[in-house]
């Protein structure tokens, strides 16, 4: 998983956002970090880690080419992150928002939270 994400990742930061769904799922199990065994511990903070440094990667590699506009891509990363882990403690199912309509929501809060400098066109209700 470690590098595929990016290397496969579509060139415009919006669709790369998109792929962004795995961050979202790895760091929501953060919360249940202090249940697993130290070995498995050790595991998954290494998986943290590198996904961590992707995203980080990815967020300095747009900056570069005037995608993105941030003040610190480390502390972005972080708030990025921390916005992932949010969500596993309020989502549920029968909420107001579909699956779909709350990961568009969430892409495009991501890409303002990035500084992107293209707006995400959200898919048609029922898409």
């Amino acid at each position: 998983m470690r590098r595929e994400a990016s290397e496969g990742a579509a060139e415009s930061p919006s669709a790369r956002v998109d792929d962004w769904r795995v961050f979202a799922a790895l760091a929501g199990l953060d919360s249940e970090l202090r249940y697993l065994e130290p070995a498995n511990r050790k595991r998954y903070a290494a998986l943290r880690k590198d996904l961590e440094e992707l995203l980080l990667g990815i967020l300095e590699e747009d900056v570069a080419q005037g995608l993105f506009e941030v003040d610190s891509a480390t502390d972005t990363t972080r708030a990025l992150l921390g916005m992932c882990q949010a969500v596993a403690g309020w989502y549920h199912d029968g909420g107001p928002l579909s699956p779909a309509e709350f990961t568009d929501r969430d892409v495009a809060i991501s890409l303002r939270t990035a500084g992107a400098r293209v707006r995400r066109v959200p898919r048609e209700r029922g898409a």
